[in-house]
């Protein structure tokens, strides 16, 4: 994927971890990525900011949607499950992203006040598209 290199996979290639391109000079750093190099067509773009250090947010799986989900800034810990298996992961400096494919259950702890996390999603808005159940995606 132009823009994006692989740091790690993880839960059979579900779950994959990776740095954004840096562009780093005097006046700051610029990532960035190739929407064309994603694995799906981003249709949605929101962004997480908690009230507060160690909100929680997520505790769900999307049934077709695949997500990238981008620390633009702080500390946030990712917690995923699909199919039994469990893991945890802290996405710690800008330009970190995870991709999640469907049925991966997710919740992130924003560890820090000036956590942020920017998420692209292949689908609209739709809550009847959730799993609550950790690590089950039939469900």
């Amino acid at each position: 994927m132009t823009g994006l290199s692989t740091l790690e996979t993880i839960v059979d290639h579900r779950v994959m971890l990776f740095e954004l391109e840096a562009h780093p000079d005097n006046r700051g750093d610029l990532h960035s990525i190739d929407f064309q190099s994603l694995p799906f067509e981003p249709r949605r773009m929101f962004f997480v900011r908690p009230s507060r250090v160690g909100e929680t947010r997520g505790g769900h799986a999307h049934k077709t949607a695949h997500q990238l989900f981008v620390c633009v800034s702080g500390q946030i810990e990712i917690s995923i499950a699909y199919d039994g298996e469990k893991a945890s992961f802290c996405l710690n400096r800008s330009g970190m992203a995870v991709y999640l494919r469907p049925g991966v259950w997710s919740e992130q702890t924003y560890l820090s006040a000036e956590a942020v996390l920017l998420v692209l999603s292949s689908e609209s808005y739709d809550p009847a598209s959730y799993s609550r159940y950790p690590g089950d995606p039939k469900r």
